[in-house]
């Protein structure tokens, strides 16, 4: 095979006519690149633009235009270049700042003349001729404020049984600082987690949960869109204890019997726990006053002395009823 590409080779060298034919044909097509490429031609990208104020970056903008077209002058060679690194609809970003207008006043009108320059160098084209619609941009700037609102979880966690949150959900964050102006901020006292549900819980755990940013105006500041959230997640065991009722009196020349005379208590305690409960610690009891009898035909149960570790689940009964003596 080798042979047969060197004898090819070789013929075409010594083929001064094929050589010539080739040359004709390479300088033809050279000389219709030079003159297609050189012609100048017309071309109208449309770019998105953004201002932003790297001093203030917490000044809020309203800009009238959101896009700005661009009629680009250039020779051919030059577009063929630019195809290779095209920045078309890329945003661009205008630093005020840099644009030497008086930031006192609250909205200035820029005339697109005064960009030229940073649109050429976003762009990538070089020494080319560009004309920018619309004439004129008006930009407006709002003051903005600060305001410190709380997080408040309104997300569900279910947990698998028998584990229970050991400990209120607790939120990482308790506040969150936005900013805005001043009338999108007063419309704004608490911020909420999304109202989701997570369930099967059965470890301690952080996730991150969506905060609820639906009913906020876009205009508003918000640094995070979710919070951590942290589970303490332990296993639970029920138990039941009967204890007497006791009969608080305000007047003492009250003689009164209440019917039944114990109730049962079920409450709730994570298995670790479970032994530093001492149930005798618990009491149930009345409030009898001439108010009250003279207003209720049955009284409230009460349970005191509950230990922090335990959760009661249900008395019963939850009211008695009561026979008074002379």
């Amino acid at each position: 095979m080798k042979s047969y590409l060197k004898t090819f080779i070789a013929l075409i060298i010594k083929n001064k006519q094929f050589n010539l034919l080739l040359f004709c044909l390479f300088l033809s097509f050279a000389l219709w690149l030079s003159i297609t490429y050189s012609k100048t031609y017309e071309h109208i990208i449309v770019y998105p633009i953004a201002f932003v104020d790297n001093n203030h970056k917490a000044t809020m903008y309203s800009v009238s235009d959101s896009t700005i077209s661009v009629n680009v002058k250039a020779n051919g060679f030059e577009f063929l270049l630019n195809r290779g690194y095209s920045k078309h609809n890329k945003k661009i970003i205008f630093d005020i700042n840099k644009l030497l207008i008086n930031s006192t006043r609250s909205y200035i009108k820029i005339p697109t003349s005064m960009l030229k320059g940073k649109i050429i160098n976003a762009i990538g084209y070089k020494n080319v001729n560009i004309a920018v619609s619309p004439d004129t941009i008006t930009i407006a700037w709002i003051k903005t404020f600060s305001k410190k609102v709380p997080l408040i979880n309104k997300t569900n966690f279910h947990f698998k049984k028998p584990y229970q949150a050991y400990s209120p959900i607790e939120l990482m964050n308790k506040y969150i600082i936005i900013e805005g102006s001043k009338k999108d901020l007063d419309r704004i006292d608490t911020i909420f987690t999304e109202n989701v549900s997570f369930n099967n819980i059965n470890r301690n755990c952080i996730m991150f949960v969506p905060l609820d940013l639906t009913n906020i105006s876009k205009n508003v500041n918000i640094p995070m869109k979710q919070v951590l959230v942290r589970i303490r997640a332990e296993k639970y065991t029920e138990n039941i204890v009967k204890l007497p009722i006791n009969v608080i009196r305000y007047e003492s020349y009250k003689n009164i019997k209440v019917l039944p005379k114990e109730v049962r208590i079920r409450y709730r305690v994570a298995i670790k726990d479970y032994k530093k409960i001492n149930t005798a610690d618990f009491n149930a009891y009345v409030v009898c006053s001439n108010e009250n009898l003279a207003k209720k035909n049955r009284l409230k149960v009460f349970i005191g002395n509950v230990p922090s570790l335990v959760n009661i689940v249900s008395v019963m009964p939850d009211k008695v009823e009561y026979i008074l003596f002379k």
